[in-house]
């Protein structure tokens, strides 16, 4: 092996140390945005672990509420027509 492979080979290996060390980075600033979020999570009054079961159930809700309000307005209209109807 001659000198220029040997060089090439340590160009290599010190690429692959900055490339180590920048994806190390970017982990740790991830592990540390996860742990606020989970931190925000719980503050809020929920847990973690279930946020996407609580999120489908709160949907489930809203959507509830929603078709309910429309069928009362919806006689709440019907009535009103009637009464301008009669006058």
């Amino acid at each position: 092996m001659d000198l220029q492979q040997i060089e090439d080979l340590r160009k290599r290996r010190d690429a692959a140390e900055n490339t180590k060390a920048h994806l190390a980075g970017a982990a740790e600033q991830a592990k540390t945005r996860f742990r606020e979020v989970v931190s925000q999570v719980r503050e809020a009054g929920y847990d973690p672990r279930t946020i996407g079961e609580t999120l489908t159930q709160k949907e489930a809700d809203l959507n509830q509420s929603a078709a309910e309000f429309d069928e009362q307005l919806a006689a709440v209209e019907e009535q009103l027509s009637t009464l301008s109807e009669d006058t």
